[in-house]
């Protein structure tokens, strides 16, 4: 339950056997726009993490199974990311320090903001997100209309925030008043100067709707452990799961095994 008692459903698997002193190591993944939690649990099976793993996918607010509107990862998501790590946190078979997060695109946002936000993840890993959101759908002040229509058109409109329809609106007016501070309630770039958690990128080579530029902006912030992972896998023209996804997926595996297990 979050912090407004909004529910949010999710499914956790633990390795077998008895808990390690101090408690598992855990995973949180968290899935894209329209998605629910069945796609991150896939991609945690193929990372094949769950035998040394206790791993946590939720469906995020608006999506699967869960309660609330979607708020396009704005204070009330940061509030359930907090949510769900504090819960689990604080079972006795899963380490207090050592949580890491997985996110892609809509959940890398998440992950993005949850960081600035200062949740102590233990490392995270990102994959086709932004780190600013203005410069993703607004650059230079002109809306990427094919961009947000084939975003929000894939969601139930009962199930969208009315805020965020209205932001629309006011994007295509080309009204720009309302929509700046939305977009930077949700940009984490300015909060990553520093930052040393460490953190694995994995963005597109080609993606018309987050470009290579927010993996490398935030590469040049971060001051911790890193690394960036430019492949085959996006948003159109590229599909999100592309040839060398496994290849990616496998170093993601590694970069948990290094900074959380």
């Amino acid at each position: 339950t979050s912090a407004d008692g909004t529910a949010l459903a999710a499914t956790l698997t633990l390795p077998d056997g008895a808990a390690p002193a101090g408690g598992w190591p855990a995973v949180i993944f968290m899935h894209g726009l329209g998605g629910n939690r069945s796609s991150t649990l896939a991609a945690a099976q193929q990372m094949g993490i769950g035998d040394r793993f206790a791993v946590l996918a939720y469906d995020a607010r608006g999506h699967g199974q869960s309660g609330g509107l979607i708020g396009i990862d704005g204070p009330k998501e940061i509030a359930d990311v907090k949510a769900v790590f504090a819960w689990l946190r604080d079972r006795p078979d899963v380490s207090d320090t050592r949580i890491g997060g997985w996110g892609v695109s809509y959940g890398g946002g998440a992950a993005w903001n949850s960081l600035a936000a200062r949740v102590p993840w233990a490392a995270l890993e990102i994959s086709m997100s932004w780190v600013d959101l203005r410069d993703a759908l607004l650059p230079q002040g002109l809306a990427k209309t094919g961009v947000i229509a084939g975003f929000l058109g894939s969601l139930d409109p009962k199930r969208v925030d009315p805020e965020v329809l209205a932001i629309r609106d006011a994007a295509y007016a080309g009204s720009l008043a309302p929509v700046l501070p939305f977009a930077a309630a949700r940009t984490s770039l300015p909060a990553l100067k520093g930052v040393k958690t460490p953190i694995f990128m994995m963005q597109g080579r080609r993606d018309f709707a987050f470009g290579m530029e927010h993996a490398l902006n935030a590469y040049r912030a971060l001051a911790g452990p890193k690394e960036l992972w430019f492949g085959l896998s996006g948003h159109a023209p590229s599909s999100g799961i592309a040839a060398d996804t496994p290849a990616m997926l496998a170093e993601g595996a590694r970069w948990f095994d290094r900074y959380v297990g």
